[in-house]
């Protein structure tokens, strides 16, 4: 049931629709399913548009050419002279790059913020913060983004009524650099952007010699170190390995054809993968947590995780939770044998699709999103 037009929401998102990537995708479902109880607003960039089950709706999009001073100047004067098509609920979507493409560094955006409170004091602006700053590494020009990066967020974080963050290692940095909005923190867990067909006919009866890696080869995730031990592994055993959203590496020389690089896939396409595999190798470096967007789609799937723990990790996943998880390569590789010699740890998938929809459904977000706004 949709509120009155009173109560409309407003997102502000850079990333949307039709554009693919994590972000995006997020951005788009967060609005397809928040409009089943608000009338709503979207503002992105002049090349998005509105998806298919939002056109002919109440819903409507607001196109910025950039999320520079003059844009936002646009916008500014938008939201407080026409109140009534923003209505009372501002909600931004947060990562750093997402309002510039010079090292995620905007300081008209926390300036747009501190004078969108003063000239409409009763507008509500809540954020998620899927993203906080740069590291702040030994180097000058590390240090140099991580502090601007800090002034763009403290005053975000000040404005909101409620923030919500993907997963507990965030809310407790952000609890620490801004211990004065710390009660209107929430951690809501990011779902799975790749949804499962559940009709009977898309079920696939799951063979036992399928593996899945799904996303990129960030540095986090040890590829090469992970391709050498499956160049072993599909040697000696009868698995197949199918690597979804990444190209053949120039380094791997392999011509193992159980190994096999599929790049970018639709999401019907990657949710037929997942259906079909068994087992997600979902190797970090600094340890699984709930804002890992390939492990949730994996839950959702009913497939089983095989990942990695560290201390940063949240405790849902850490403790009595459905992942098979180890604490380094060395003991991954271990697991994986035994995995797949004797299907150790392995669960079935129902029970894993039942942990996912109790702790990390669309459904759920929604509702703990719904009920922090109305408060």
């Amino acid at each position: 049931m949709i509120l009155n037009n009173y109560e409309k929401c407003t997102i502000i998102s850079p990333k949307f629709h039709p554009s693919k990537d994590g972000l995006s995708d997020f951005s788009t479902i967060f609005c397809q399913k928040l409009a089943n109880f608000y009338p709503i607003k979207i503002v992105s960039n002049q090349d998005s548009m509105l998806p298919p089950s939002l056109v002919n709706t109440s819903a409507d999009i607001y196109k910025l050419k950039n999320f520079r001073l003059l844009s936002l100047v646009k916008l500014l004067s938008s939201v407080v002279f026409s109140p009534k098509d923003f209505g009372d609920k501002l909600i931004f979507q947060y990562v750093p790059h997402m309002y510039s493409k010079k090292a995620g560094i905007n300081l008209y955006f926390p300036l747009f913020l501190i004078l969108l409170k003063l000239l409409r004091p009763n507008l509500k602006l809540y954020s998620f913060v899927h993203e906080l700053w740069h590291p702040n590494c030994a180097d000058i020009k590390s240090k140099f983004i991580h502090y601007f990066h800090k002034l763009m967020l403290f005053p975000l974080l000040c404005c909101s009524e409620k923030t919500f963050v993907s997963c507990e290692s965030f809310y407790k940095l952000i609890s620490e650099f801004c211990p004065i909005k710390k009660d209107r923190f929430i951690l809501c867990p990011v779902p799975s952007n790749i949804s499962n067909d559940p009709s009977k006919e898309n079920k696939i009866t799951i063979g036992r010699n399928r593996i899945i890696h799904f996303g990129s080869d960030h540095i986090s995730k040890e590829v090469p170190k992970l391709l050498l031990i499956l160049d072993e592994l599909t040697t000696q055993y009868n698995i197949e390995v199918d690597f979804i959203g990444l190209e053949k590496p120039s380094y791997f020389k392999s011509q193992n054809e159980r190994i096999k690089f599929h790049g970018h896939l639709s999401d019907i396409k990657v949710s037929r993968f997942f259906q079909e595999s068994y087992l997600l190798l979902a190797f970090f470096t600094d340890g699984v947590s709930t804002r890992r967007g390939s492990v949730m789609a994996a839950l959702e799937h009913g497939c089983n995780v095989l990942t990695t723990v560290h201390e940063s990790s949240d405790s849902l996943l850490r403790n009595g939770s459905l992942l098979l998880s180890v604490n380094s390569l060395t003991a991954y590789k271990k697991l994986l044998t035994e995995v797949i010699l004797k299907n150790v740890g392995l669960h079935d998938s129902s029970e894993i699709e039942s942990f996912y929809r109790d702790n990390f459904s669309w459904d759920r977000l929604i509702s703990v999103v719904k009920e922090e706004i109305s408060s």
